[in-house]
């Protein structure tokens, strides 16, 4: 098993106070081959580190979130209050929920699961939702912006915001009431554009934070709740 970031610190400590110890010893060639050795591996150590961290301060908020008080049987989403909507568009699952957004700070996850997240939190998700539709256009199907990847069939993650309050009856046209803004290829490690997008190269910082962050609602285990999932489909139009 691959030791952590912190695992590493700690050997590293171990290995310091043993070279600290035999430093009386050992000759001028070998201390300078020991300190070499030593900033390659803090070098190392903060890598390994930075590349466990996810780049945004809203990580973690479904972890913050208080459950949904009621039944879920009770749950009826309100297409007026749903303010940010991602799918998933994969080979096996063609239509799928990744998270839903309401005003309300109501979020229901891939799994059904329905939970209030903190104001904090749905003020920032809202934010980076809103600055994605500032964002230039691409030429793609449905304003793909694709990460560069040596191999094809990666799925795509949508990103769609409500335009203004949604009414009760949906448009015709799903792109009268959304801004869309999809992501083919999503990896936390990469960011390299396939092709540029107006002056970007890579993945502009809002809609890879936001696709990271709407990530974190699939992590859940257990079963679905189809029921509650059939709920949020039914309200968002002709959105598949």
């Amino acid at each position: 098993m691959l030791a952590g970031p912190r695992s590493c610190l700690f050997l590293l400590f171990c290995s310091t106070i043993s070279l600290i110890a035999l430093y009386g010893h050992i000759g001028k060639q070998e201390s300078i081959k020991i300190a070499s050795i030593f900033n390659f591996s803090l070098t190392l150590t903060k890598t390994m580190s930075e590349s466990n961290t996810w780049p945004s301060e809203f990580s973690g908020y479904l972890a913050r979130a208080t459950p949904y008080p009621f039944a879920p049987e009770s749950f009826t989403p309100k297409r007026s209050l749903l303010d940010v909507l991602v799918l998933r568009n994969a080979p096996i699952e063609p239509e799928g929920i990744t998270l839903a957004l309401f005003s309300d700070r109501t979020i229901v996850e891939a799994s059904g699961k329905i939970s209030i997240i903190t104001e904090e939190d749905y003020t920032g998700i809202r934010a980076l939702a809103q600055q994605t539709r500032s964002l230039p256009k691409s030429d793609n199907f449905r304003n793909q912006w694709r990460v560069k990847h040596d191999r094809t069939s990666h799925p795509i993650d949508r990103v769609l915001v409500v335009r203004s309050t949604l009414n009760d009856i949906p448009a015709e046209n799903y792109e009268l009431e959304y801004e869309e803004t999809s992501v083919y290829g999503f990896d936390k490690q990469l960011k390299t554009l396939d092709k540029p997008i107006g002056d970007y190269e890579e993945l502009a910082q809002p809609l890879y934070e936001l696709t990271g962050l709407a990530w974190e609602a699939r992590e859940g285990k257990g079963s679905k709740d189809e029921a509650v999932l059939t709920k949020v489909r039914n309200i968002l139009g002709n959105v598949f």
